[in-house]
């Protein structure tokens, strides 16, 4: 089976720069007197083709904030590369509250944010949209060196 190579808008080879995206954990807390649910996820993100380490990156949010990360995404896409056009985000539902918090819901919407982050990894030149970068806690001067 040939390895297929992901490429730019240039034709350039994309080196995959973020792997194992997962949500680790989902947590409901009460904030301003509505309970809400938070994801964590992690991965590992290697900034640049030449870096020889790997960041170990983690990250907690709330489905509204995946939102509003993939309209100023948007945004940054249209200004800088119009051509590309970004996976849809998964649908923000309007269910009960006792539907939002059961186990298959949540289990659901995680799964659809880890295709998610991981699609939008995918996405050619990605790896330099900073509004991404600072979303996933994966900035060029991250400390959390993982391996050399």
């Amino acid at each position: 089976m040939a390895n297929k190579q992901l490429r730019d808008t240039k034709g350039e080879a994309e080196y995959e720069w973020l792997k194992g995206v997962a949500v680790a954990g989902v947590a409901a807390s009460r904030v301003n007197l509505r309970v809400v649910t938070f994801y964590t996820m992690q991965g590992v993100a290697r900034l640049n083709q030449l870096a020889k380490e790997a960041r170990l990156i983690r990250f907690t949010k709330r489905f509204s904030e995946f939102l509003e990360m993939h309209y100023n995404v948007s945004k940054w896409y249209a200004r800088n590369f119009p051509e590309i056009n970004l996976p849809e985000h998964p649908p923000k539902n309007s269910m009960s509250f006792f539907s939002k918090h059961s186990s298959t819901f949540l289990n659901e919407r995680k799964t659809k944010l880890e295709s998610y982050i991981q699609s939008m990894a995918k996405v050619p030149h990605m790896s330099r949209c900073t509004v991404f970068l600072e979303f996933i806690n994966a900035t060029h001067d991250d400390a959390n060196v993982l391996v050399k």
